[in-house]
This record gives C-alpha cells, sequence and structure tokens, in this order.
C-alpha cells in the first residue's frame, strides 16, 4: 500500500502531526484524516502544512550546517583530505539550504497565484466576484442543518 505524499514529507521532516497543528492552526484530527485518505484539506491548509515543513526541513538544514561549521573549526588538526571533504559536504548543506528557502519562498508566492486561479475560475462559472474571492480564499460560510431548514 502506498503511503500518502502529505505523510511522507510530515515524517521525513521529523514532524509529528500535532506539531504542525500547532505551527498552521490545522487540528491534528483533520491532518490524520487527510493523511489517511478519509478527508481532505483546503488548499490553504494544504499550503500552509507544505509550508510549515519547509520551514522546519529549512531551519534543520541550517542546525545540521552549523554543526558542521563548529566541527570543521573543531577538528583543524585533521589531515588536509578530510579537511577537503568536509568543505566539499559543508558546500553541499549550504546549496540544500538555499535551493530550501528558494522552495520556501516559490511556495509562498504560489499561494497567492492559486487564490487568484481559483477566484477566475469561481467568476467564469456564474459566482460574483464577491462570492468567488471568499470562496477562493477557503472563508466560505458552512451552513447548519437548522439554517438550511429556515430557508425552505
Amino acid at each position: 500500500m502506498q503511503q500518502n505524499p502529505l505523510k511522507l514529507l510530515r515524517e521525513s521532516a521529523g514532524l509529528t502531526q500535532i506539531q504542525i497543528s500547532q505551527r498552521t492552526g490545522v487540528s491534528a484530527t483533520r491532518l490524520s484524516l487527510a493523511e489517511n485518505g478519509l478527508g481532505v484539506l483546503t488548499v490553504e491548509e494544504s499550503q500552509a502544512v507544505r509550508q510549515a515543513i519547509l520551514e522546519a526541513c529549512a531551519k534543520r538544514s541550517e542546525s545540521v550546517l552549523a554543526l558542521a561549521r563548529k566541527r570543521q573549526v573543531v577538528n583543524v588538526s585533521e589531515s588536509k583530505s578530510s579537511v577537503t571533504g568536509e568543505k566539499k559536504t559543508m558546500k553541499s548543506l549550504e546549496q540544500q539550504l538555499h535551493e530550501m528557502k528558494a522552495e520556501l519562498a516559490a511556495a509562498k508566492g504560489q499561494k497567492n497565484t492559486t487564490t487568484a486561479t481559483l477566484k477566475e475560475s469561481f467568476i467564469a462559472s456564474g459566482m460574483t466576484e464577491e462570492d468567488a474571492e471568499i470562496a477562493a480564499a477557503g472563508r466560505g460560510k458552512r451552513h447548519t442543518i437548522f439554517e438550511d431548514a429556515d430557508r425552505r
């Protein structure tokens, strides 16, 4: 059985559902349901979860890079080949950190693009601009059974 990609990303970042919930405001229950194919996150929730994962990965990479730098200073007496290897590792880590920061910036920009695209498609389907903006932002009103009955 293939695991849910969201769960794989979260676990690879070393985060629990509760940690993601605390960082995003998306309940751990909703995350669990989405990861198990029993529910769907809104576009905003999904983007918030991805962003939290990217930030955690970037923070982890910065920590690893700081440790690598510290180790390089402590191990000055090591052989030249070992120092060269550490420098290559440090450059690789710096490159990964740079890529993660770029990916995080792109994810932040993508949120605005996604909302605008959704709004345009809602307008094209006949919604008013105001309703389309609310729907695209995921702020739609949820009606209770009693409210639905009152409208009849």
